[in-house]
């Protein structure tokens, strides 16, 4: 980890003498007070127990920093891969998580801004920014149940937290002012590979489709904040296929052709939160057989 501290900002003046600008003006704003940055090459964490290993997670290139400025406090992190893998000879698919090509240069990259001073009304409190790049997760119900198995073992904690976050939104919900938070989501879409069952070449691939959220704030007429949430999914689609041994895709047919849909979601900043959904679903194309229909 790497952390520095400034407490002032030095410059030329218009005569070339060395000016420090006093603490009262504008260009403090720019001034970092606190820098404090971490950096992860690599994380492997092996899931196992007396009998056999269930899985081998490994992370790479994982980024955090924080930057504490006079007027905002930044924290940014980010994640260049993520392989989840089953370190096994004897079975047909070994790789369960893995990252396709992204558009992005990180799997997930994560930016938040807390803002301490508001000049205006509708000035945010808070902007979140994530990226998330394409996962690709092989599902088997023998993997996911025995990866369950071993997490019980955590109950206790798990039980703990979820009475924790119970308690942190009802505080939220007796709170009287409402934080303006900017938000922008981008998802690149993660697609599920299903097989038939564990040594099967035969199988479903279901695409999440890509997911694109951006929030507005805006006065109404009556002087009330209104907070519209623009929430796009698009190339959401389910083919059949037949996979190889490391879970690609030989051959594909179509069972549900892409196709898009957007929900706008408008809520009004008073106590009451007042709440209105709109949702547009384009036209949806399915191709259905008599075998597939046996099948499902």
């Amino acid at each position: 980890a790497v952390v520095s501290t400034q407490s002032g900002h030095y410059g030329r003046g218009g005569g070339g003498e060395i000016k420090r600008y006093s603490s009262d003006e504008s260009i403090n704003e720019d001034i970092i007070k606190i820098h404090v940055a971490a950096v992860v090459n690599n994380i492997n964490i092996i899931v196992d127990s007396s009998q056999r290993t269930y899985a081998d997670i490994s992370i790479t290139s994982c980024n955090a920093e924080v930057i504490v400025k006079e007027n905002t406090t930044e924290v940014n992190s980010s994640l260049k891969s993520l392989d989840v893998k089953q370190p096994s000879s004897h079975i047909t698919y070994n790789n369960i998580l893995t990252v396709e090509s992204s558009i992005y240069q990180e799997l997930i990259s994560f930016q938040m801004i807390q803002y301490q001073k508001k000049l205006g009304e509708l000035d945010p409190d808070m902007e979140l920014n994530i990226k998330m790049g394409s996962l690709h997760f092989i599902f088997l119900n023998y993997f996911v149940q025995n990866l369950l198995h071993v997490l019980d073992v955590f109950s206790v904690a798990r039980d703990k937290m979820v009475s924790a976050s119970i308690e942190t939104a009802k505080l939220a919900q007796q709170s009287t002012t409402s934080s303006l938070v900017v938000l922008n989501l981008e998802v690149e879409s993660p697609v599920v590979k299903i097989p038939r069952n564990s040594a099967s070449v035969e199988g479903y691939k279901v695409k999440l489709g890509n997911i694109k959220l951006q929030n507005k704030f805006s006065l109404t007429k009556k002087k009330t904040i209104k907070d519209v949430i623009s929430i796009e999914l698009s190339h959401i689609a389910v083919s059949r296929v037949i996979l190889g041994s490391y879970g690609d895709v030989l051959r594909e047919r179509d069972i549900l052709e892409p196709y898009e849909m957007e929900l706008k979601i408008t809520r009004y900043l008073t106590q009451d939160a007042n709440i209105s959904v709109n949702t547009t679903l384009k036209q949806i194309h399915a191709n259905l057989g008599k075998m597939l229909i046996s099948v499902l």
